[in-house]
């Protein structure tokens, strides 16, 4: 090193320069990155025989909703399913299309999958979302039983939704919630409904299991694709 030049120009040629870091600290940093924003926190083979506690996918707004959907299916297909949870409205549509995917995944193993919904209540996090996935033994759907369809919208009242899901089941009427207006926020709104319900149900002794699937739609502008909720209603 010249100690003979300017300061400022010292300064200056050796600087780091931007987007070039590297060396074993920035190697750190980075692997710190990977686990944070993965969806899960270790690989399918040993998530599968955990316990429920730590048999956890967690799902961000970035996670890719076939890859955790392909988790979900491999978990499942092992012995018991997972539990997925997600933070925000973004984050939780991601969680719900990778169960809803998950499904089409097992179809060759006649197993199905359901979650039961439920929001974690948190002072310092809102959309807490926790999915317990359930499974059973794939049923054809009884065709000559219609379910009672509910709508959601994105500005739709989730208490009122979950009141009359409530009121369809203790009459014992099959219920479907269905987006009607497109994005996470809607979907999110379904899913507080459900998770909803379930809490009013809980004192005649029911629980609610939701299967997600895809829902296609014709608009004007062409074929849009809505989530589509089957609930079902079982004694607890």
């Amino acid at each position: 090193m010249n100690l003979d030049k300017p300061l400022d120009q010292l300064i200056a040629e050796h600087k780091p320069a931007r987007g070039r870091r590297g060396g074993r600290n920035d190697a750190r940093v980075n692997a710190r990155r990977l686990r944070r924003d993965a969806p899960y926190p270790t690989t399918n083979k040993a998530l599968a025989p955990a316990d429920l506690a730590t048999r956890i996918l967690r799902v961000s707004s970035q996670s890719d909703s076939k890859s955790v959907a392909g988790s979900i299916a491999h978990i499942s297909r092992a012995g018991e399913p997972p539990v997925v949870t997600a933070v925000g409205a973004n984050s939780s549509n991601q969680a719900i299309k990778a169960v809803a995917i998950a499904r089409n995944y097992l179809v060759q193993d006649e197993i199905d999958v359901g979650c039961l919904v439920q929001i974690v209540k948190d002072e310092e996090i809102t959309h807490n979302l926790q999915l317990t996935i359930v499974k059973r033994a794939r049923r054809e759907p009884a065709e000559n039983l219609e379910a009672f369809e509910l709508k959601v919208k994105r500005e739709s009242d989730p208490a009122k939704t979950a009141g009359a899901i409530a009121g369809k089941a203790r009459e014992g009427v099959r219920v479907s919630v269905t987006c009607a207006t497109f994005g996470a926020e809607t979907v999110y709104c379904a899913i507080e409904s459900i998770a909803i319900a379930r809490q009013y149900l809980a004192k005649d002794g029911l629980d609610i299991t939701a299967y997600p699937s895809f829902l296609s739609v014709q608009l004007d502008d062409g074929m849009r694709t809505a989530i589509r909720f089957e609930l079902l209603i079982s004694q607890i």
